[in-house]
């Protein structure tokens, strides 16, 4: 045999195997199957899979996306866990099957506040939320007030499709401002949010409609940046809302206004995250009396100070418990900066804790001090 045959021959045999190792890095994905979702519809869960049965993937690739693919259906927060398992069929083709484990779907709890001074009254509520309605991760939540005032308050949430959610409310009370005179109102909220711009801003609107002595309108569209959450590869972010009012009262005057709410989160050791945010609000014109600025602070009774400017710093302290995971410590200082033409500062602080179990999500209870203690069981941004 003469050399250049030879050379040929073993440039052959080279070639083959390097076809067989280029092909062994890829992988034909014939199937998506899911398994373990007794309530949330399969077709909710592959909406969130950005992988294509039919496709020949990379196999470095297909595990990134599979990566992606968990992060995103645990941020749902409809599952306590998820795995994939993998397959080949005799034709070395790949049945991936995402098992899903679910949550529990029915919450149920106090919220409100309590206040042990003469200055302000309780305002509790006892609260039913469903937070996986039709499997389609649909919330809906339903509040009963349980002292003194009467009514009704019903939230509902779409946010099944990737880009845009609705968000509707309806609030009806009687007010007892005192043993004999009660006062009726409704609120009634939309909303519109679109977050297919970024992950990192959402676009949204708002519109009230307010029925308290007077009537009311008020259009609020807002962005909003960063995240409440940690994101997973930083110590450090931001939140951000920016909002601007404009609506008519009952006698057709203007009512208009903004408010920025601005936050910063810091990762510092073992989970314990730094918080420390502020807030700007501004409402004038024909602002029924139930929409008015009233302070924030936790400590404080609701229209203990009223006005239409507000600034609020806020400072956190939220510390997991590495033994208890279940259990979060946060500790706070909040004040308000309010008033009409003569601002008033207040300030409040204290302890509370946030316990994740299995019919709270969480369960809040805030022990604040300020004019008197109040008891708080509302979740406060």
């Amino acid at each position: 045999m003469r050399k250049p045959t030879i050379f040929m021959f073993f440039a052959l045999i080279i070639s083959l195997f390097l076809v067989q190792t280029l092909k062994a890095d890829n992988v034909f994905l014939k199937k998506i199957n899911v398994v373990g979702n007794r309530i949330t519809k399969t077709s909710y869960i592959l909406e969130k899979v950005t992988l294509e049965p039919g496709k020949t993937y990379d196999i470095d690739d297909l595990m990134d996306q599979m990566s992606i693919i968990k992060s995103d259906l645990l941020q749902t927060g409809l599952f306590e866990n998820l795995y994939f398992d993998d397959q080949l069929d005799n034709n070395k083709n790949l049945i991936l099957t995402i098992k899903v484990k679910e949550k529990n779907y029915l919450f149920l709890g106090p919220e409100g506040e309590i206040y042990y001074k003469k200055s302000g009254n309780p305002d509790i509520s006892v609260y039913l939320e469903y937070v996986n309605l039709l499997g389609l991760n649909n919330k809906i939540k339903v509040s009963f007030p349980i002292y003194e005032n009467r009514g009704l308050f019903i939230n509902y949430r779409s946010d099944n499709q990737r880009k845009l959610i609705f968000e509707s409310s309806v609030e009806l009370k009687k007010l007892r401002s005192d043993p004999v005179i009660t006062e009726d109102y409704l609120t009634t909220n939309f909303y519109l949010i679109y977050n297919g711009l970024s992950n990192f801003y959402n676009l949204g609107s708002g519109l009230t409609y307010n029925r308290y002595i007077d009537s009311a309108f008020i259009l609020f569209p807002f962005i909003e940046f960063g995240s409440l959450k940690k994101p997973e590869d930083k110590d450090s972010w931001l939140y951000s809302r920016e909002l601007i009012d404009i609506g008519y009262g009952e006698n057709n005057d203007l009512i208009y206004g903004f408010s920025s709410n601005i936050c910063y989160f810091k990762d510092l050791f073992l989970q314990i995250v730094f918080k420390i945010g502020v807030s700007f609000d501004y409402l004038d014109g024909d602002v029924p009396a139930n929409l008015v600025l009233s302070n924030i602070s936790r400590g404080y009774p609701a229209y203990y100070i009223t006005g239409n400017k507000r600034i609020s710093p806020k400072v956190e302290l939220i510390i997991p418990l590495q033994w208890f995971p279940k259990l979060t410590i946060s500790l706070f200082v909040d004040s308000d900066i309010i008033g009409y033409n003569n601002l008033r500062f207040i300030v409040g602080g204290g302890a509370g804790i946030r316990w994740f179990n299995r019919y709270q999500n969480p369960l809040i209870v805030d022990f604040a001090f300020g004019n008197g203690l109040e008891i708080n069981f509302s979740k406060k941004i």
